[in-house]
């Protein structure tokens, strides 16, 4: 089985970042926050797995930046990533309730 190296990028990290602290410390919500990083790294390993098998998304946007996305596996976030070789680059993460296709 292929596997592939996650590579995040710093935007990627700063957007989870606020994420977490959004959750920690404006809802004052520490068990989602810790169940949503979870979920991110769990994600993130999943990724590295099935990154090839992944197919195009239905917005042209994307398929022009050369993006694709994957959906968190307990929550609604979901992460764009760009595969170049045995490397995946996770660009952006956004909440599903965004209209991340129109920010990449």
């Amino acid at each position: 089985m292929r596997t592939y190296r996650v590579v995040v990028t710093d935007e990627a990290m700063l957007q989870m970042k606020e994420y977490l602290s959004y959750l920690k410390n404006d809802l004052a919500n520490p068990q989602a926050a810790k169940s949503l990083r979870d979920d991110w790294k769990e994600t993130r390993e999943s990724l590295s797995v099935i990154a090839g098998s992944i197919g195009e998304p239905d917005n042209e946007k994307l398929v022009m930046r050369n993006l694709k996305k994957m959906h968190f596996k307990r929550h609604a976030y979901v992460m764009l990533f760009r595969l170049n070789g045995d490397i995946v680059e996770v660009v952006n993460i956004y909440h599903d309730l965004q209209n991340y296709e129109q920010f990449s």
